[in-house]
Parts: structure tokens; C-alpha cells; sequence
């Protein structure tokens, strides 16, 4: 009976070892992918519809996006808020505000991410911020009320001094940092291969569409 527990004992020593073993080599921290658009910048409609979505829905068991919206931007102190210059116009100063207003009223990160998307793949993303709300799940009234208020510019000017206190300042958007690390090498892949980019980089074992 001894000699049985003492068995058993091992067995399941045995058991949770490779328990163990298996989630250490099978997973590791996911991809961190940083980005900066400008609502109304072509390549970054390009970017987010053509590379990010896509890679977005197919790998986001191992990666994390922390998506921003600001770009080449003038501002201008107004009271409590700020008078933007965007470069693509006013409405895509607008536009850069509902996705800032959204990154505070929609509490899932991934939630987010995939509103993010769906307004990014729109042919107007100023003006899909109700309908993506909705195919997202989250509610478009704060978000809405943010944008056009005090609050909606405060976020904004948030999101640029994010921007600009990155290392080296981006002087092209969108701007891509994978890992907190930014490299041109990287940044022109995204472009081309961002799922190449993110299998590549995942230190853990790689899902099904890595082996693709």
C-alpha cells in the first residue's frame, strides 16, 4: 500500500511537471503593437484595414494592440480645451477625438481594438463612429458626448503627448512599434507582412496561421 501511494504520489508530481513544462514552452507574452494614425491619413486607412484587422482577427490570442490617434497635429490652448489643426481637416480632428473618446468609454481593451478597426476600415472613419459602436457592442453615447466636448480635446492632446514623448518622434504616420522598440526594419514590414511580423516575434509556440 506504501509503495502504491508513493506511486501515485509521483504520478501526479509527474503530471503537474509537465503541466508546467508545457505552458512554459508553449506560451509567452503576447506581441505588444503600438500604433499612431490620423483618422483621414490613406496610409493609415491602408494600414489598419489591409494589415492590422486582419492580423488582429487572426492572431490576437498572442498579440496586443495600443492604438492611438493623433499624428501631425497643431494645437493651440483654448480655455480648458484646445483648437486643433489636423492634417487631413477638421473632421479628421474630430475623427482622432471619437477613437481617444472611445479608448475611455469602451472598458474591454479588445472591444476597442476591434472598434478601432472597423471605424479605421470604413471609407469615412470620422463618420462611422455610431455604426462601429454598435457592431462592436459598445454604447456610442459617451463616446459621442466626449468628442465634441472639452473632454474629447484633453484626450486628444493626451494622445500627442504620448506621440511625442516616444523615442525617436515620428516624423511618418502610421507609426508602428512592436515591443516598445521602434525600428524602420519593423515599421516598413508592418506594412507588407504585419502577421509575418507578429509570428515571427511571438517567443512562445506559434498558432495554426503561423505555419501558413
Amino acid at each position: 500500500m506504501r509503495a502504491k501511494g508513493l506511486s501515485e504520489k509521483c504520478s501526479w508530481a509527474l503530471l503537474v511537471l509537465g503541466l508546467i513544462s508545457t505552458c512554459v514552452d508553449g506560451q509567452a507574452d503576447p506581441v505588444k503593437v503600438t500604433v499612431f494614425v490620423e483618422t483621414l491619413c490613406p496610409d493609415s486607412m491602408a494600414f489598419v484595414s489591409k494589415q492590422l484587422g486582419p492580423t488582429w482577427e487572426s492572431l490576437r490570442e498572442i498579440m496586443v494592440v495600443d492604438f492611438n490617434a493623433y499624428g501631425f497635429v497643431e494645437e493651440t490652448p483654448v480655455g480648458e480645451g484646445y483648437d486643433f489643426s489636423c492634417q487631413h481637416g477638421a473632421e479628421e480632428c474630430q475623427g482622432n477625438m471619437v477613437v481617444e473618446c472611445a479608448r475611455r468609454y469602451i472598458d474591454n481593451s479588445d472591444t476597442f481594438v476591434d472598434f478601432s478597426v472597423c471605424l479605421m476600415s470604413s471609407s469615412f472613419p470620422p463618420g462611422e463612429g455610431e455604426n462601429c459602436a454598435a457592431t462592436v457592442g459598445a454604447a456610442w453615447s459617451p463616446i459621442d458626448a466626449c468628442a465634441n466636448s472639452v473632454e474629447g480635446q484633453q484626450l486628444l492632446h493626451d494622445s500627442g503627448v504620448r506621440q511625442n514623448s516616444l523615442d525617436p518622434v515620428p516624423d511618418y504616420i502610421p507609426w508602428i512599434i512592436i515591443n516598445d522598440v521602434f525600428t524602420q526594419e519593423h515599421l516598413d514590414e508592418a506594412q507588407t507582412d504585419l502577421t509575418g511580423l507578429v509570428c515571427r516575434t511571438y517567443e512562445g509556440t506559434p498558432p495554426p496561421v503561423c505555419q501558413l
